[in-house]
């Protein structure tokens, strides 16, 4: 997909990414050119009775890891790309509470749909989970459902591939997170993710209106502890856990003969429980280094 700006999001239906120029969100900090790989994927885990389920795909050198894909039961595509999903956990049945010993056949699996948007005038990608079939699982059975949402940043000209001594940290900002070089005039990527409750409300309308989600300002960007944790809305809850993933292979770069293995950077991960039906959409934006956004409207993101 791409936008009025020159930037994109590309990865194959699997959703693992076998070249360099993959990701989910490619920016471009002087339109149309000079691209930067800014989120190049993310790990997805649905978590059942303490049974984990994967959405994702990556490759290594020797096998995918995890292997989401299995899982996929459909992909379609309109003003965004949904993929459907459908997890089946290993016992489907549980206990009824009125008579003991009894067991009642629990639904045959959990579906849910990733989409991925694109907005069309600024660097903004948003990821959505819709969760709206959940209910069933949490009323017959009481089992908790949980979600970890773990984004790897390339934050990289779109032409070469990042090793682990790139110089990235993060810190937290407002019920989000700002990850940039630890260099100045560095771009800066900010994640944030809300959970919407109520499932009518449209994400797509959101993303064909023309009107800007981000009004930026110069300056410099706000003060914030990086070390703080926050408590973001609706449940939703960001845990500082800092790390370097290596060597996720490209294996159409394998092919062509070309550099093919990259290191990726990940600040932590967003968590929350899932206790009635709802959609989880985590926002990724790009802001060149010459231009920051205003961390109260970045906050309120979702109320755009």
């Amino acid at each position: 997909m791409t936008n009025e700006r020159g930037s994109y999001a590309s990865s194959t239906i699997a959703g693992c990414n076998t070249r360099g120029y993959h990701g989910l969100l490619i920016g471009s900090l002087n339109p149309p050119v000079n691209r930067i790989m800014t989120l190049n994927n993310c790990l997805e885990m649905v978590i059942v009775k303490g049974q984990a389920f994967n959405l994702s795909t990556f490759e290594f050198s020797d096998k995918f890891a995890p292997a989401g894909f299995t899982f996929l039961r459909q992909f379609r595509r309109d003003i965004g790309a949904h993929f459907d999903y459908e997890l089946a956990p290993a016992s489907d049945t549980c206990k009824a509470g009125a008579h003991a010993g009894a067991v009642i056949p629990a639904k045959a699996g959990i579906k849910l749909t990733k989409s991925v948007y694109l907005l069309r005038d600024t660097d903004t990608v948003a990821l959505l989970y819709d969760f709206t079939s959940v209910q069933h699982r949490k009323v017959s059975c009481g089992e908790p459902v949980e979600f970890v949402l773990r984004p790897f940043v390339g934050l990289r000209d779109f032409h070469t591939l990042q090793n682990s001594n790139a110089p990235l940290y993060s810190r937290c900002l407002g019920d989000g997170v700002l990850v940039r070089y630890d260099i100045a005039n560095s771009c800066e990527l900010f994640l944030s993710c809300q959970s919407v409750h109520s499932v009518r409300n449209s994400i797509a309308s959101k993303i064909t209106n023309r009107r800007k989600f981000f009004r930026k300002t110069r300056g410099n960007s706000p003060s914030a502890n990086p070390e703080t944790t926050p408590e973001l809305p609706n449940g939703m809850h960001f845990e500082n856990d800092r790390q370097w993933w290596f060597n996720f292979v490209y294996r159409n770069n394998r092919e062509r003969g070309q550099d093919f293995t990259e290191d990726l950077w990940t600040p932590g991960f967003f968590k929350c429980r899932i206790e009635t039906p709802t959609k989880i959409v985590l926002w990724a934006h790009l802001s060149p280094p010459w231009v920051r956004c205003k961390p109260e409207e970045l906050t309120n993101l979702h109320k755009t």
